[in-house]
């Protein structure tokens, strides 16, 4: 059973082009959009940069007859809201706040890439809200990789001048050659109000990506669960190099590599990452 986030607030889901905030501590963070498939314990999936929740609904759908999974759009991403900021501290605290109204914690949380980043500043900054930890193929270091260009090229297509996706596949062909990151780009390009608009907050992911490529310092913080980092074979995104930074802020993780599979493991491999996450959630259970 899939059930909407809107349903659970009682009321619709704030357009993106407005912003829910609220305020907590020194922080603001939003309510986001999120879907719940399931019975049984909570286990939250978080999605990477330009994604939404959507990308996990195939592994939620495999993961909900042993676990309540909750997937989750990040601030600026998906339905959820558009804010003036994007780092970690937003996103841990938003989620925080959000899935407190939904489970009681501490939950399961696992993320891929920008979601993994931010389920793990999620535990080291409020340790009491992570039962157990999956981060899929990121380490808490900062990366050398750039993705302006890509943000670029989408705050460059005119989407006032479209008559269908087929035209921004086009236009978007010149300056993203490559295919299947096209059109997983263009995932976030939608129908509104007979037009398109970007469900993506591009200026802000613009602003904010080298905060994204980063991570946050946590100087002296660690987190003493029990934490699995699951890697792509073919990903070059944690190499042994990592290793170090990942057990000096997780000391008890374990590693476990999917091969076959990119930087995009649940997508390349779905039922054996669904497999590595349940094996790891019984043996520590």
């Amino acid at each position: 059973m899939r059930i909407d986030g809107s349903a659970i607030f009682g009321r619709p889901n704030a357009s993106p082009s407005s912003t829910t905030l609220s305020s907590y501590g020194d922080l603001s963070y939003m309510e986001l959009h999120y879907e719940e498939f399931g019975s049984g314990a909570p286990l939250v999936l978080v999605h990477g940069l330009f994604g939404s929740n959507t990308n996990w609904r195939g592994v939620a759908k495999l993961l909900s007859d042993r676990f309540h999974v909750i997937t989750v759009d990040l601030p600026n991403h998906g339905r959820s809201p558009h804010g003036g900021t994007m780092t970690y501290a937003d996103m841990s605290t938003s989620l925080r706040e959000t899935l407190g109204n939904v489970e009681d914690p501490p939950m399961v949380w696992v993320g891929h890439s920008m979601g993994g980043k931010a389920v793990m500043d999620l535990a080291l900054t409020y340790p009491e809200l992570v039962d157990r930890l999956v981060v899929v193929d990121v380490a808490p270091v900062r990366y050398p990789h750039s993705h302006t260009r890509f943000i670029d090229a989408m705050i460059d297509l005119d989407i006032g001048s479209l008559r269908s996706r087929a035209d921004a596949d086009r236009i978007l062909s010149s300056s993203i050659v490559d295919t299947p990151t096209r059109l997983f780009l263009l995932q976030n390009l939608v129908r509104e109000n007979g037009g398109f608009r970007w469900r993506l907050n591009l200026p802000v992911l613009s602003e904010y990506h080298d905060d994204l490529m980063d991570f946050p310092d946590h100087s002296g913080r660690r987190f003493d669960g029990p934490v699995l980092f699951v890697t792509g074979g073919q990903s070059d995104y944690v190499t042994a190099a990592h290793r170090k930074a990942v057990l000096q802020k997780f000391p008890g993780a374990g590693f476990e590599t999917i091969h076959g599979a990119g930087h995009w493991v649940h997508a390349d491999k779905p039922g054996v990452t669904c497999e590595a996450i349940a094996r790891f959630l019984k043996e520590n259970s």
